[in-house]
């Protein structure tokens, strides 16, 4: 393929969540240096048509299809990949997202429903846990291995209208660096991306009302948005033998985002005057499920 250096060769690499955006960046990329993939992804079409592509330019995949807030589903993915390559390598816990929150204001907290809470715990830390719970004890038979985990800039720092959505990503870093230190001895590694603003349609879709993409180029000191290409290289490195010497850590993508003081200011600014021309669009932007 394209890139290859060989940086995963005779790797076997689960990636969830891998039928679009920065999901299916990662499986693609993991490709490019050798890993086979398992595309694992709630959507069929979406999901078959990533391992297509990696076909179709030389490299190896397969598609399992899954739901990770569905214990059996992962059970199954995990299988698959012993059954069918007889180990596992990678697992990227990629697959992520939550239900929208409302317009910010007063009562934002008490609109969301237990239902919207429960799905976005489920999508975003239960599914680790469950992923970690399975595939660990299979990298510890083979004598280690690397699990990612896609977090968030929100589960660094708090927004507005996000609390479910910030709670489950600050969750899922606490996680990540506590076990971290469990299975280390065990030779396994694990680590989280927080990505920010990130070029995918989920992110086009949750951009406030009044707004669109080119609004991402002034959230950050770098001026431009990230693109889902930023965070599988970021993966890839974690995953390689490169980063042999780093787990327990959340690392952020996101063209310095996190660095700023106060974090987003001119986003902030450009949000509000965006809404004030539309004010109507606020409360219509308020939608069901959605996902990374």
């Amino acid at each position: 393929m394209g890139r290859n250096n060989g940086r995963l060769q005779d790797k076997v690499a689960i990636v969830t969540g891998a039928g679009k955006g920065i999901g299916a960046a990662c499986a693609k990329r993991f490709a490019e240096e050798g890993a086979t993939v398992l595309v694992a992804e709630i959507s069929a079409e979406l999901g078959q048509s990533v391992v297509a592509e990696i076909e179709a330019a030389g490299g190896a995949a397969r598609f399992q299809q899954a739901d990770v807030t569905i214990e059996r589903d992962i059970i199954a993915m995990i299988g698959a990949a012993i059954t069918h390559y007889g180990k596992l390598d990678i697992l990227w816990n990629n697959a992520g997202g939550s239900a929208k929150g409302s317009d910010p204001g007063p009562t934002e907290l008490e609109r969301l429903t237990a239902e919207e809470w429960d799905f976005t715990h489920a999508l975003n830390l239960r599914s680790v846990f469950l992923g970690l719970k399975y595939a660990v004890p299979v990298m510890r038979k083979a004598g280690g291995g690397v699990v990612l985990c896609t977090s968030s800039d929100a589960g660094l720092k708090g927004s507005s209208g996000l609390y479910h959505y910030n709670a489950m990503k600050a969750g899922l870093n606490r996680l990540v660096q506590s076990y971290a230190q469990t299975i280390g001895r065990d030779n396994i590694r694990l680590n989280a991306i927080a990505p920010g603003f990130t070029m995918t349609d989920a992110m086009r879709g949750n951009l406030p009302p009044g707004t669109d993409e080119t609004i991402m180029t002034i959230t950050q000191p770098l001026p431009r948005a990230g693109l889902p290409l930023d965070i599988a290289n970021a993966g890839l490195f974690l995953a390689s033998d490169e980063g042999s010497f780093i787990t327990g850590i959340t690392l952020p993508v996101d063209g310095g985002w996190w660095a700023q003081v106060p974090q987003g200011e001119r986003f902030t600014l450009a949000v509000a005057e965006a809404m004030a021309k539309n004010p109507q669009a606020a409360e219509a932007s308020r939608s069901s499920f959605v996902k990374d």
